[in-house]
């Protein structure tokens, strides 16, 4: 018994680490004169902060500007950009 609870401790484990290699999408937001612009990317967490940083680059402003939330969206849906007022 003592051997089946170290097993599934360790799938459980596993699991939860190859998370971080799992595609999601992602809605980056930041606001800059009372607009907030967004735009969706589709990618792991592990390559989410490079995109933020790459984001922040393109937009001339401090990465630390960006919020982003996960959304529930296929890859052929997480696409697209804008701005809310």
């Amino acid at each position: 018994m003592k051997k089946l609870m170290v097993a599934c401790a360790c799938i459980l484990a596993l699991g939860m680490m190859s998370c971080k290699n799992t595609n999601y999408c992602y809605k980056l937001t930041y606001e800059t004169m009372g607009v907030t612009s967004y735009s969706y990317i589709y990618c792991t967490e592990n390559e989410l902060d490079a995109a933020i940083e790459d984001a922040a680059k393109a937009a001339g402003i401090d990465k630390k500007a960006f919020n982003y939330t996960k959304e529930n969206k296929s890859a052929k849906d997480c696409v697209g950009a804008g701005i809310e007022l």
